[in-house]
């Protein structure tokens, strides 16, 4: 399987490249050690815990910090683009370097001029290994015996669309003799994979053309006779599943209890545990918000209503929750609880309600929305009942977001997409983010979203209003 041949060299990759820092480390300390005069303050047992620790830094930033790079590494990349990559590694490994050395209290031990002149020559030889290693590796793996034949099944049309992915393959061995193809081909062939016929000549094709593996590159009803001829050839099978295409979303397949299902989401927040999670830290931080946060600002909001617009502090407002159901939001009022006849809604808000929606002030009451379950501190921004189902009238999918409570901030938020959203393409990207934040969630996510909340409440975008 493509796959696991891509799995291999990452793992193959990530060895050797700690190896050659193990490499490194004992050949800088052997140079220090020969040219130093302080040869005997040098301890190599310590220094063997120091190696040890630099190359543990370097596989978990490999295995977690660099979250795919390592495979974005294994295609033609320039320097230039190794560069983040390279520094990432580097800061993870002398990053935990350090955290050692402050935790052990062994910071007296270590040579700053080992240190220091050993971070430039780990960064370099990280750089040579990012850019040359996995090419080499792809090489060696991967020559004319382990090369794979491989024969396509389907509509040329689909081969023309998989062009790219089969030459980024070709590295890993995935050699294209060809495609059968039943439509009118005479017009449509693909350049680089001739039509070699009709897939009534599978059993002919595998046999002249010495194939070891075979695509279904769409699956109808009538591919299922070619499963068999093509086990007895002793080639391999793959399916390229066309469900996505057919249904126009992206799918996800699980098994449970023995049936195979596709959906068309992941849902992260479906878990029990990441649920629980989720609002163990939602009541936790509600709580210090409540407590030490929302009594001395809600003077403040107080004070500035007494001069400005008297009236209620809060305002509440019905809005749509999780699954659509309604809750009455909490907010410190912006706008005069009187307005004339005729006011717009820019022409209600007071000169200091500007200010409390620029940087998000009023919103803090919203965190008695989260202490009561009603939201989230993280999720879709919750909108009127009436404008959501305006906004799921031209926009399929829209109540899908529902799917998990709002939150006080959200990823589109943070990314930009806030205020009134006046047209459908500010929907749509709002939208986009939801659903990003639905089907990736995680506790980092959540963590990440707050900080650049607290960066936009002190310094916020042209899109505060």
């Amino acid at each position: 399987m493509i796959s696991q041949r891509i799995r291999g060299v990452e793992a193959l990759f990530i060895a050797l490249q700690a190896a050659a820092v193990i490499l490194l480390f004992w050949a800088w300390f052997a140079i220090l050690a020969h040219l130093s005069a302080t040869y005997h303050d040098l301890d190599s047992a310590r220094y063997c815990g120091y190696g040890l620790t630099l190359t543990a830094g370097l596989l978990a930033g490999n295995l977690l910090g660099r979250s795919g790079s390592v495979r974005e590494a294994l295609y033609e990349r320039s320097v230039i683009e190794h560069l983040p990559i390279v520094f990432r590694q580097t800061l993870w490994s002398v990053g935990c370097l350090l955290l050692f050395l402050f935790i052990t209290k062994d910071t007296g031990h270590i040579s700053r001029v080992f240190l220091v002149s050993f971070i430039p020559a780990l960064y370099v030889v990280l750089l040579w290994t990012d850019f040359a290693l996995p090419g080499l590796l792809v090489w060696i793996a991967f020559r004319e015996m382990r090369q794979e034949n491989t024969l396509l099944v389907g509509s040329c049309h689909r081969v023309a669309r998989l062009a790219p992915w089969l030459q980024r393959k070709a590295r890993f061995g995935l050699r294209t003799v060809g495609v059968l193809c039943d439509e009118n081909h005479v017009h449509c062939s693909p350049p680089q994979c001739p039509v070699l016929g009709l897939s009534s000549a599978l059993a002919r094709v595998i046999a002249s053309h010495r194939v070891s593996q075979v695509v279904l590159i769409e699956f109808r009803a009538e591919c299922a006779s070619l499963v068999e001829p093509i086990q007895q050839s002793g080639a391999r099978l793959l399916i390229l599943s066309d469900l996505a295409e057919r249904l126009g979303h992206s799918i996800v397949l699980f098994e449970d209890d023995g049936f195979h299902f596709f959906s068309l989401h992941q849902e992260p927040l479906e878990n029990p545990f990441n649920r629980i999670l989720k609002r163990f830290f939602d009541i936790l931080f509600s709580l210090l918000v409540i407590v030490f946060l929302l009594p001395p600002l809600a003077a403040v909001v107080w004070l500035i209503h007494r001069f400005q617009s008297p009236g209620p502090l809060f305002f509440r407002q019905v809005r749509a929750g999780i699954q659509n159901r309604e809750f009455v939001i909490w907010k410190f009022r912006s706008m005069h609880s009187a307005p004339a006849s005729g006011d717009s809604e820019a022409f209600r808000i007071f000169p200091a309600g500007r200010l409390l929606r620029r940087y998000s002030l009023d919103e803090f009451p919203q965190f008695i929305n989260v202490l009561r379950g009603e939201m989230s501190i993280v999720g879709p921004r919750p909108h009127l009942v009436e404008h959501n189902t305006q906004f799921a009238q031209v926009m399929s999918g829209f109540h899908i977001r529902a799917f998990v409570k709002p939150g006080i901030t959200g990823l589109a938020q943070v990314r930009g997409f806030r205020g009134e959203a006046r047209t459908v393409d500010a929907v749509s990207h709002r939208l986009e983010s939801d659903m990003r934040y639905l089907e990736s969630w995680s506790p980092l996510l959540d963590l990440g979203i707050m900080l650049r909340t607290a960066w936009q409440i002190f310094f916020p975008p042209d899109a505060a209003r």
